[in-house]
């Protein structure tokens, strides 16, 4: 993940599986299971998908490469039941093709296994390269020089070719109290870009049926290029608690109903709704909140087209563990309170990000009487989400 943060890859090649291909013990299990059973197949699927969506993350294309056929070389005898088994090598790529099939946005098949296996089955000779692995399994020289040559086509054929400097991008930006407080921040951040116009909007103490209804009646939307929603899955509005107590199986289904409704009311291929994760929760009921929320909309994310779950702003704060205090940002070494090397991200309330001036109503409620790098940490992660996504 901070990769994928850093770099901002627009298209991402996934060649994996090898040594999965081995019997194992899945965790909480003494049984020894391999391709072909129940519980490998469903592990492999789950990983895939979990791979694909991670390096999609940030708007990449991942491209997944089948498994190729391995010879053993110089071993005494291939080891049976792992990457030498050819029959393993065809059930994976199997289930590869049938995980990327669901990511249609998302990630494709490279079919490695086919260019380098063209007759169904390990081959010492690779077109007019006499030896394309030098020991059956690692490509020699000439090999990697093929397989890259045949490769980089698919790679520039589904990578993204737009560029966010090219011209400025209107994005519009919703969420609840957290967003109330970071708004004049984020504002103050993204003012001087020039390729970004960012239009903020906070609903305070609202639930997702309150930011739903509000970004589809809003008229900056359809001009949009991107809309980001952040939402803690809670609320005091009176839609908001409509469904019985938050985290109750009532809640979540109408939660999972209105995101649905939402992201098909929003999102388009070249419009994505990027669903980003609130600050997390100081107790332990708040968190349990926030990953059943954060699960309903990765699954939504998977469903849909044009869905993007994204997780920056969050892990600035401490991603899903609530921490009191960080270390200082390099803008913030010339306060006091940085000088043991960490200042607080949360308030006396233990839930607002106090903010670096205190004048607000909400600073004052929540008791913020020092500074803390809490807005400038979730800012800094909205701000690279909304240029990634933007």
């Amino acid at each position: 993940t901070s990769a994928i943060r850093a770099y901002r890859p627009a298209a991402v090649v996934l060649l994996a599986g090898t040594w999965d291909l081995l019997d194992t013990k899945l965790p909480g299990s003494d049984h020894w299971v391999g391709p072909g059973t129940r519980a490998w197949d469903d592990e492999w699927r789950r990983q895939l998908g979990d791979a694909i969506t991670t390096l999609s993350g940030r708007g990449a294309k991942v491209i997944v490469a089948t498994i190729p056929c391995y010879g053993a070389g110089g071993a005494v005898a291939a080891p049976r039941h792992s990457m030498y088994d050819i029959d393993r090598v065809q059930h994976a790529n199997a289930l590869l093709r049938s995980t990327v099939a669901q990511y249609p946005d998302r990630a494709v098949v490279a079919e490695l296994f086919d260019y380098v296996c063209p007759s169904g089955h390990f081959q010492a000779s690779l077109g007019n390269i006499p030896r394309q692995r030098r020991d059956g399994v690692h490509f020699s020289d000439a090999g990697s020089a093929a397989v890259a040559a045949w490769l980089a086509p698919q790679v520039l054929r589904v990578a993204p070719t737009t560029n966010l400097g090219d011209h400025r991008h209107d994005v519009v930006v919703y969420g609840d109290d957290f967003m109330a407080e970071i708004t004049p921040h984020l504002q103050q951040v993204t003012m001087n870009d020039e390729r970004l116009l960012v239009h903020v909007h906070s609903v305070p103490l609202a639930g997702l049926c309150d930011i739903s209804r509000a970004v589809r009646a809003d008229a900056d939307v359809p001009h949009a290029s991107a809309v980001f929603v952040e939402f803690q899955g809670s609320g005091l509005t009176p839609c908001a608690g409509a469904h019985g107590a938050f985290g109750s199986p009532t809640h979540l289904a109408a939660l999972r109903h209105e995101l649905v409704d939402l992201a098909h009311a929003t999102a388009r291929p070249d419009r994505p709704l990027v669903i980003t994760a609130p600050p997390p929760s100081p107790t332990v009921a708040g968190r349990a909140l926030q990953r059943a929320v954060h699960s309903i909309a990765v699954e939504v994310a998977k469903q849909i087209p044009g869905v993007i779950v994204d997780d920056a702003a969050a892990e600035g704060v401490g991603g899903t563990t609530w921490t009191s205090s960080l270390p200082c940002l390099p803008a913030d070494r010339r306060h006091p309170e940085c000088s043991g090397g960490s200042a607080p991200v949360r308030g006396p309330d233990r839930t607002t990000l106090c903010t670096t001036s205190y004048s607000s109503l909400v600073a004052l409620i929540a008791g913020c009487t020092s500074f803390s790098n809490g807005v400038n940490r979730y800012t800094a992660g909205l701000v690279t989400t909304i240029a990634v996504h933007g």
